[in-house]
């Protein structure tokens, strides 16, 4: 067949390149299967890359990565809104990329589950590695990035997030990983692993009402207190302020303590409408404006204040604080002492 991979229908009729499905095209039907032991190494990835982004969201992934060509096999099956995929890898790398979708095509959230090997996801909310029969649900709105160096099984629910908001209204608040130690959690595992390519489609339930039951689990998994879960830019404040005294801190350090990548940091940040920059500055001076103002603590100098909050440099320190509050420090901390002082009646002019 050359370097021809085949989807086949439920009734078996050949697509013969259909790994290059375009997303305007025919509505998918019941079953599709596809494998790339036909393509050249380059090919058979270059054409997996191209049906994920065309049929879910857009992907980069990287060959070299891997020691060994790749090969996959894919089963593909639409229940109602939701398409199942059954995939079979010998290995797996991934990093999302943010471009426009077409809405008519877009798949929000999708639910992973590993049959055998290891799956390890960077997401806005850490590093996760996902073990055999245990799931995690992924924004595809979000940057990640997957990685699976060895030979992989895994089923992959996509379901669309206006469908999923009837049951789930807020699952990018969600706590992501899903074990099958007890509770719902185990229940959807155990539903999601229940799923096999061989007996699907000949379930008692139709494909809708199956991947109703799937949300519904999804949803009491989830519950009300991992729906609290603070926002990424929240925990990355929180350790900002816990280092706001070290000098060298920097991007890739608070990125790689959360175990992210520089772009999910930066891309946290922009989506509150700042930058990691302006955010470690804009804390570094407001911890100084506090210190200078606390008139317990005018035995501090100006200049191990400066150290306190992270400037190296004194002077840098005082035109930063001056732009900011209009005073210097030394000012600043006179007329707000004086402001202060027992007895004061008086509002000193301001320098």
């Amino acid at each position: 067949m050359g370097q021809t991979a085949v989807y086949a229908d439920v009734q078996g009729a050949p697509h013969p390149g259909a790994l290059h499905h375009h997303s305007h095209g025919p509505p998918l039907p019941k079953v599709r299967r596809g494998l790339t032991e036909d393509y050249g190494p380059e090919e058979a990835h270059a054409a997996w890359v191209s049906l994920f982004s065309k049929q879910g969201h857009e992907i980069h992934s990287d060959s070299r990565w891997a020691a060994h060509p790749f090969r996959l096999r894919l089963e593909q099956h639409v229940l109602g809104s939701v398409r199942c995929s059954f995939v079979e890898s010998n290995w797996q790398q991934i990093s999302r990329v943010r471009a426009p979708l077409d809405d008519s095509n877009r798949y929000d959230f999708v639910l992973y589950q590993t049959r055998t090997g290891t799956a390890r996801f960077r997401l806005p909310q850490g590093a996760v590695t996902v073990c055999p029969a245990e799931c995690i649900l992924i924004n595809t709105g979000e940057p990640y990035e997957l990685e699976s160096p060895r030979p992989i099984t895994a089923v992959i629910l996509a379901f669309p997030q206006h469908w999923l908001a009837r049951w789930l209204p807020s699952p990018e608040r969600c706590n992501p990983l899903f074990t099958n130690a007890d509770g719902w959690s185990a229940a959807l595992c155990s539903a999601v692993g229940a799923l096999h390519p061989d007996t699907i489609v000949s379930l008692a339930l139709s494909g809708e009402a199956l991947a109703e039951n799937i949300a519904g689990l999804l949803a009491l998994a989830a519950g009300l207190t991992t729906q609290r879960r603070p926002p990424l830019v929240e925990l990355l404040r929180t350790t900002l302020r816990d280092r706001l005294h070290e000098p060298a801190m920097s991007a890739s350090q608070l990125a790689e303590q959360h175990e992210i990548s520089l772009r999910t940091l930066h891309y946290a940040f922009s989506r509150s409408g700042t930058t990691f920059m302006r955010e470690l500055v804009r804390m570094r001076l407001e911890r100084a404006r506090n210190l200078l103002s606390d008139t317990d603590l005018t035995w501090i100098e100006v200049g191990k204040v400066s150290e306190r909050c992270g400037f190296s440099d004194p002077s840098h320190f005082a035109r930063r604080f001056r732009r900011k509050y209009g005073l210097t420090p030394l000012k600043f901390r006179h007329q707000h002492t004086q402001l202060h002082a027992p007895g004061s009646t008086t509002i000193p002019a301001r320098c």
